[in-house]
């Protein structure tokens, strides 16, 4: 094969694969205008080089036909050319001003404008020469010649790449090495294959050069299509910032291991921020987030870093000597945004943070995150402040509390939990009227009560599964009692308000009660005010759905908190349980305000028990203001089923 043989076969191989590139360049999913310019590019630079190969398969042929080819081909070769000026221009001026942000000032305008008049005069003059032959001429044996002017129709795209070099290295210190080389080389193989054309005549150089400008154009594209990948997979979408992978790859990318020494890291969450949501809507929630991270990394150095793991978490990276305010700013921060043209609307946004000071140089960034993450869960718990630093007690008491927590969860499995009754008497017919059911867990041989297993059960949200289970459990045993020809007392259940996210929930609780086959009416579920999980109407669509499916409801530790009243007014309760804290001191301003809710529940038509009842004093004062059901240790303790099923069949209190 002669040297001729493969140029021209370059020229298709060229041409082939700028179209292939074209169609690879369609169906990427980056920048759509990056991708309408580099399609449009590679497209017309395919077509230069199909008309360059197309020229030298018909040159030197005498047949009209080509001739025909001939002179299209030559006239496609001079017009693309000259309008690849206009295009590359376009494309360039995206990359450099748009991608890259940078400023367009009026000496960049300028040059840029004055690129496309010179493509667009190399257009008309392509035309001119059509008629003319001042560019080129084909003879009657369809031979090309090169024209008077040909000089000129190479100057006029050398001069407009000379002037888009002079922007390019202008701005090569903000472009970066990779991206400035990239774009040079679209302007200088061009040109060196143009020198080469005007010396080595006929041979298409400046056009094979611009194939393989595109060649490097899809090579430069497939490591910016991948390195772009790996930047989302970085990458927290909603705010920009980086996600946890993002925030461990910081931590490992460290090259002086010894630096890591001078940071900490922050796991931290946004407390009650579902509020700002409820209020302002999601739209307002998400710039809520979004502003809240760019005043936060304000005050982070570049050598720092915040990301989001997901939700209202984000994790800060910083440097122990700056934690004090940083911690500060978790402990209060307000942040503005924007509702209207005029409005601005300010909410005070607080965190719950673990912390974690880096000790070794040798962790991995998942160790390094996941002890920020568990400083976190620690600050979560109800009996630790908001701002938690991780020590090596704090770390052995989290994994004893999780050894527990898989106890729990194997507990429930296995049936480890039982029900206990604590009887309610009616202390003027000494009877027995009622009982709530109280769970313990036997544990490796031990009885444990409630206080050692329900907090952790709420704080790892298990609370929801005992309820149930207990629910089960009443139900079961209420079932056996009556096949006994037991006449079985009103059991109260507590099902957390935690519980309400699940949807139809009296449904669930209607349904399971209705399996066993027992009278609805033997079931009563309470709820306990100290719950504040949900709000006010939530609870009083459960109340009233409790009330459709024909249970009674009532409400537990009645006063311990500042919504009683508004529950009162917003809820039917049917049993008000008064919290033990009235009667414990017998404090005159307690015995007043006690005697003021019976007569407020009295006046309602709501009943009334009195829990933690422990001395004859405290009976005698319940008795004087008509409070005749009474809960606690006077009568009796929380009693097994054994025990219970034998006051059942013994209901009167001698006492």
């Amino acid at each position: 094969m002669d040297l001729m043989s493969i140029h021209v076969s370059f020229l298709l191989f060229e041409s082939i694969f700028c179209f292939l590139s074209a169609l690879v360049s369609v169906s990427d999913k980056g920048f759509k205008n990056k991708r309408v310019m580099v399609t449009l590019l590679n497209i017309s630079v395919g077509l230069l080089l199909l008309a360059e190969f197309t020229y030298y398969l018909f040159k030197d042929q005498d047949q009209l036909a080509s001739y025909i080819l001939v002179n299209l081909c030559c006239f496609a070769d001079f017009f693309i050319i000259d309008f690849l000026i206009i295009a590359y221009v376009v494309f360039a001026s995206y990359i450099i001003f748009g991608q890259f942000s940078l400023k367009k000032g009026a000496p960049c305008r300028i040059r840029l404008t004055l690129c496309s008049l010179i493509g667009l005069v190399g257009i008309v003059m392509v035309i001119v020469s059509q008629f003319t032959g001042i560019y080129y001429s084909i003879d009657e044996h369809n031979v090309y010649h090169r024209g008077p002017l040909f000089l000129i129709s190479v100057a006029i795209p050398f001069l407009a790449m000379f002037i888009f070099m002079t922007i390019i290295i202008q701005n090569a210190r903000k472009l970066g090495v990779r991206m400035t080389i990239a774009l040079m080389s679209y302007v200088l193989l061009p040109l060196a294959g143009g020198i080469l054309q005007y010396f080595f005549y006929g041979y298409s150089f400046m056009e094979m050069a611009t194939g393989f400008s595109v060649i490097l154009l899809f090579i430069e594209g497939a490591i910016d299509t991948k390195r772009e990948v790996i930047r989302v997979s970085k990458t927290e979408v909603r705010t920009g910032l980086a996600n946890e992978h993002g925030c461990v790859e910081w931590l490992n990318n460290k090259e002086d291991r010894k630096d890591l020494l001078n940071y900490a890291v922050i796991f931290f969450d946004l407390m009650k921020f579902s509020e700002i949501n409820r209020k302002h809507g999601m739209d307002m929630g998400d710039q809520f987030l979004h502003n809240y991270a760019t005043t936060f990394s304000s005050f982070m150095d570049d050598d720092e870093i915040l990301g989001r793991a997901y939700g209202n978490l984000f994790i800060a990276i910083v440097k122990k000597k700056k934690l004090k305010n940083f911690t500060r700013l978790l402990e209060k921060m307000d942040v503005t945004v924007k509702e209207g043209d005029n409005i601005s609307v300010t909410e005070t946004i607080s965190a719950r943070a673990g912390v974690y000071e880096i000790t070794k140089d040798d962790q991995g960034g998942e160790d390094i995150i996941t002890n920020a993450g568990t400083a976190l869960s620690l600050a979560k718990s109800p009996r630790t402040p908001d701002i938690v630093y991780l020590s090596e007690k704090l770390l052995d008491s989290f994994e004893e509390q999780k050894r527990i927590v898989s106890d729990i969860k194997i507990g429930l499995a296995n049936g480890h939990f039982e029900a206990y009754y604590q009887p309610k008497v009616n202390s003027v017919t000494k009877m027995l009227c009622g009982a709530e059911v109280l769970a313990r867990w036997r544990h490796n041989g031990v009885i444990k009560r409630p206080g050692e297993f329900i907090p952790l059960m709420e704080e790892f949200d298990l609370i929801c599964d005992l309820d149930i289970y207990m629910l089960e459990q009443v139900c079961k045993d209420i079932k056996a009692w009556l096949a006994a020809g037991l006449h079985p007392p009103v059991v109260s259940v507590n099902v957390s308000r935690r519980n309400l996210k699940e949807k139809d929930l009296a449904a669930k609780i209607d349904e399971i009660v209705m399996s066993y086959g027992i009278p609805k009416d033997l079931i009563e579920i309470e709820v306990t005010e100290r719950s504040d999980e949900f709000s006010i109407p939530e609870l009083r669509e459960y109340v009233s759905s409790l009330h459709k499916h024909g249970y009674s409801a009532s409400i537990d530790d009645f006063g311990c908190e500042s919504s009683s009243l508004t529950l009162l007014r917003e809820i039917n309760f049917d049993t008000l349980k008064i919290d033990k804290g009235f009667i414990d001191k017998e404090q005159s301003k307690d015995l007043t305000i006690l005697e003021h809710i019976v007569t407020l529940s009295k006046a309602l038509n709501i009943g009334i028990v009195a829990e933690g009842v422990e001395r004859e004093s405290q009976l005698k004062i319940l008795n004087s203001m008509g409070v005749e059901v009474i809960q606690g240790y006077y009568y009796d303790m929380p009693l097994s089923l054994e025990e219970m099923t034998e006051r059942v069949r013994n209901p009167l209190y001698n006492k």
